[in-house]
Parts: C-alpha cells; sequence; structure tokens
C-alpha cells in the first residue's frame, strides 16, 4: 500500500499536534524536500526553548538542494538561533535566549 505524501495541511491534521505541541528541547527535522523543511522550521521554530537543538539531516547533501535552501532562509530571518554545519552533513540549530 503507498504510503501518502505529506504535505503541509495534512501535517497540521496530525491528532494532537497543535494542542499539545506547544514548547520542544529536541527536534529532529529529516524530510529532503523544501516546503516540508520549511513547514517544519515554521511550526518548531517558535515552539523551541532557549538552549534546544533542531537537528536538520540532509542540510549538506547535494542530493537534497531543498533542504539547504530552507535551512539557510529559515535562520537569515531568525536571528534568536545559531546554525552548526556538521562534517555529517546534518546542521545544528541551536536556540538562543530570547
Amino acid at each position: 500500500m503507498p504510503v501518502p505524501r505529506m504535505s503541509p495541511p495534512l501535517l497540521l491534521r496530525l491528532p494532537g499536534l497543535r494542542r499539545y505541541a506547544r514548547r520542544f528541547g529536541l527536534v529532529h527535522i529529516d524530510v529532503d524536500v523544501y516546503p516540508i523543511v520549511k513547514f517544519c522550521l515554521e511550526f518548531f521554530g517558535p515552539r523551541v526553548v532557549a538552549g534546544a537543538t533542531v537537528i536538520m539531516d540532509d542540510y549538506g547533501f547535494k542530493t537534497c538542494p531543498g533542504a539547504k535552501r530552507a535551512v539557510d532562509e529559515f535562520t537569515a530571518t531568525s536571528p534568536h538561533f545559531r546554525m552548526v554545519h556538521l562534517l555529517t552533513g546534518q546542521a545544528l540549530l541551536i536556540r538562543l535566549a530570547a
């Protein structure tokens, strides 16, 4: 049976996502494509507490240019995050104190 394609509107309909998802200390995003990475960063970014980390898989892989683009756009407009590009191809986004 094929897995339905996940899209931002579909993700928002996941049971309890908005009601229970208020604050996060660790987020791991591994979705590879621009619109979903962008959505995840926009959704989780404001909910990540100071000192917390967002792990972004595939940031440094040439096969996933959308992941890098979404992270670069997010960090360019989010001064409360610092990005560290790891040698593993991942990126860490660390939330600074407000």
